[in-house]
């Protein structure tokens, strides 16, 4: 989660336009050799591949035109086929034509990605190309039709460009032409950056580094400086570190240039690095315009000796760094204010508040004790709000159509409502019946935005808990493995962002109930990077539902990331159901305390049920069929929520798990699961059978867990199924064993073409194959 090597696509990201301006945007430009961005990602290269951190370009915000460097050097895409898995990616992408010349103009390519030995096995929608003045060409960028495929550079076309010369003009007319960096930079939160801090086993290099704008220091989601004076050799995680020599500016001093020295052989300055800008900005923080030092090994430092508050933490983390109002919807993507002494009818002179000193970034959801309020459209009397002259808005609120508006705001004193005027803010209504706010910071002290205490609404989920007549009767089985907290997969990382939450959950592991932890996880964890916890104590049965803060571990704080509360309830049974909901950010996943686990009602069933034979669930799917497989809807019975017994149907006719291996892609998955054993007789009872999952021809590539089988009065079979251990495996039904076989009709029999293949023992890659049908 590193910001190092994304610096241009968060740019990108920031740039909120939808893409249906894009073609506008194209069309109103004199020429897009002289209206581009530079795309220089080192990973973007023919020549590099990392497994581990896939890259895909689905997720870029495409905009406009883009200048392809490599290091600071001009190159060009490739124009034939570059090797599976390189360019950062698992497809990568290449132009399938020649680029043009001056004399062409802008012209389209078609894109081709190579997967499964077909170099043109995805074919991405045609780019714009266009060649320009000074050796270098411009390309009009577009969304790949699929992950993960990034476009390629062609490092063997590497030619010299004036970039280095370029770099300190560019950076001047982008502060020129910028409204104001304080409002257009990147957080850079990276710990090793400290002043106190060595590591000669992994030696840092800013060099490497694609700088691009202006840069906000931050050290554990507190702003600090960079150090004015000599850093010891060895710290900030590199040889020889870099210092500012020269005080930092003040306010009224706007955007200023300071020399640059880096510490090494007794020498304080025996580097001397190109000059930054820096400015002082409103809020007690500064920028920076950091460029490329002329050596490795040396990075900027982070003095954290001036340490110094932010709700930095509160918001957002170094990956994240894109403008917040920016974003797709800011319904989705905002922090929870709730600090009553905003409340309208909250006054305490002892203690004036003051919102001049909060470093605001992005959108806000007022609350008032967890309820969901607005900010009053009338003036608020003075000394309310916790402050002396309380903030209110002078306009309507918008309904849901108008989207995003912006209101002026007013502040009451000397017996006037509008006394101060602040800057305008931005507020939209958002499904749900609630309001999200971009607030800015206030043009003196004391001021504060107010929450209006009476336009309190209850919150979704406190409706979902008063409508409910109880969520221990009304709740979703949760059983994902994934979710385990000893559980991790950094090649197949899950995001709890992206689930449509609903209503009440009940925690499962492998069919036994678990709790959430109550203590912090380890990052990487359940699945994810940054894995959720519960910050407070389960309540008892006499509690009911109640509110429980949650904390997900990141950056060695284990409450980095602060999604919003959950419900929680005690259930007769010794089990918790949870209201749970979308988190603020990915990759955080809700965890299940493997160390919690207890027998679920599954198992009091089967022990006090007098027979499963007669309590069983039927599963008539005929796309379990040994014969069939369908990759365009690949099945995963690791999603199933599996409790009790089941008796396998096909088209209403009784079948039998197979006894033998099963070929890959049939039952309708990648790994058709099988019974590595016999089927009891009626006097064995209910008995264990290891299942095997086929892959990579290996019948018993995957291992599941024994699953419980009885044979039933009347030639059938019920079986216990549980959780497989990973996508995409189901359990098949094996038609050659159906009672009345001659009178089944089967499924067409297919088989795929081409194959899949792995880029880990249990991670399958999946693409857009197509199925061809035997005649």
């Amino acid at each position: 989660m590193t910001a190092r090597l994304q610096h241009v696509s968060i740019i990108l990201s920031c740039l909120w336009l939808s893409t249906e301006v894009r073609a506008e945007t194209v069309s109103r430009s004199s020429d897009p050799c002289d209206n581009y961005t530079v795309l220089d990602e080192p990973w973007r290269a023919t020549n590099y591949s990392n497994i581990t951190n896939v890259r895909c370009d689905q997720s870029v915000s495409w905009l406009g035109w883009y200048r392809l460097m490599y290091q600071g050097q001009d190159v060009r895409m490739p124009e034939s086929c570059v090797d599976a898995f390189m360019c950062g990616t698992h497809a990568p992408l290449w132009m399938n034509g020649a680029h043009p010349q001056l004399q062409d103009g802008a012209v389209t390519r078609q894109i081709c990605g190579n997967w499964n030995a077909n170099c043109c096995y995805f074919r991405s929608s045609p780019i714009g190309v266009k060649a320009c003045p000074g050796n270098f060409y411009v390309y009009e960028f577009v969304s790949p039709p699929d992950c993960s495929l990034t476009y390629c550079a062609d490092v063997t076309t590497s030619t010299p460009t004036k970039q280095s010369l370029i770099r300190t003009e560019e950076t001047t007319q982008t502060v020129s032409r910028s409204s104001d960096p304080c409002d257009n930079y990147t957080v850079l939160d990276e710990p090793w950056r400290a002043t106190n801090y060595s590591n000669i086993t992994n030696v840092r290099c800013d060099q490497s580094v694609s700088w691009l704008g202006w840069y906000r220091l931050m050290y554990q989601g507190q702003d600090v400086r960079m150090p004015e004076s000599c850093v010891d050799a060895f710290m900030c995680g590199t040889h020889a570190p870099l210092w500012m020599n020269g005080a930092h500016p003040q306010l009224q001093d706007g955007a200023v240039t300071r020399q640059i020295c880096g510490n090494w052989n007794a020498n304080c300055c025996y580097f001397r690095s190109s000059p930054i800008g820096v400015k002082a900005c409103p809020g007690n923080f500064y920028v920076y315009e950091f460029v490329s030092p002329p050596d490795c090994s040396l990075t900027y430092c982070a003095d954290v000796t001036t340490s110094t508050p932010t709700k930095q933490s509160l918001i957002r983390t170094e990956e994240t760094t894109q403008t917040v109002s920016r974003s797709s919807d800011p319904c989705d993507n905002y922090t929870v204010l709730d600090e009553p002494w905003r409340a309208t009818n909250y006054s305490n002179i002892t203690n004036v508040r003051c919102d001049q000193s909060v470093s605001w970034l992005g959108w806000y959801r007022l609350m008032y004790q967890g309820q969901d309020v607005r900010m009053p459209e009338s003036c608020v009397d003075a000394f309310m709000c916790g402050t002396h002259a309380p903030l209110w808005m002078n306009g309507a609120h918008p309904q849901l159509q108008d989207g995003a508006v912006t209101r002026q705001i007013c502040g009451n004193w000397n017996a006037n409502c509008c006394y101060f005027r602040s800057s305008p803010i931005g507020v939209k209504a958002c499904p749900g019946n609630f309001y999200v706010y971009e607030f800015v910071s206030p043009p003196d002290c004391s001021l504060t935005y107010c929450a209006d205490v009476t336009t309190s609404t209850p919150t979704k989920q406190s409706l979902i808990i008063s409508r409910s007549s109880d969520p221990c009767d009304n709740y979703t089985v949760l059983d994902e493995p994934w979710r385990a907290t000893n559980y991790s997969n950094i090649t197949n990382v899950r995001c709890d962002q992206s689930v449509s939450w609903l209503g009440w959950y009940r925690l499962m592991y492998q069919g036994q109930d678990v709790r959430m932890p109550e203590s912090c996880v380890d990052a990487f964890m359940c699945g994810t990077h940054a894995p959720l916890w519960m910050n407070g104590a389960h309540p008892q049965l006499q509690d009911g539902a109640v509110t429980r803060q949650i904390c997900g571990n990141w950056n060695a704080n284990c409450c980095y990331f602060r999604s919003s509360p959950i419900g929680v309830k005690a259930c007769p049974g010794n089990f918790y159901v949870y209201e749970f909901v979308s988190p603020p950010d990915c990759s955080l996943t809700y965890c299940a305390d493997v160390t919690t686990s207890t027998p679920t009602k599954q198992s009091l069933i089967i022990s006090r049920s007098s027979d499963p034979c007669d309590n069983y669930t039927v599963l008539d799917e005929p796309w379990r069929a040994t014969n069939y497989s369908n990759i365009t809807n690949v099945r995963c019975d690791q999603s199933v929520s599996w409790l009790g017994w089941y008796r396998l149907m096909y088209q209403g006719q009784d079948v039998r798990m197979p006894e033998s291996c099963v070929d890959a892609f049939m039952c309708g998955t990648h790994a058709p699961l099988w019974m590595n054993g016999a089927h009891p007789q009626l006097q064995d009872g209910a008995v264990t059978r290891q299942i095997c999952g086929n892959w990579n021809a290996n019948c018993c590539y995957f291992r599941s867990s024994p699953i419980g089988v009885k044979a039933c009065p009347g030639n059938f079979y019920v079986y216990e199924f549980v959780s497989p251990p990973d996508c995409s495996l189901t359990y098949c039904a094996d038609l050659t064993t159906a009672y009345g076989a001659a009178n089944v009709q089967p499924l067409p029999e297919q088989v795929v073409a081409p194959r899949m293949r792995f880029s880990s023992a249990n991670n399958l890659q999946e693409s857009s194959a197509r199925e061809v049908l035997l005649k």
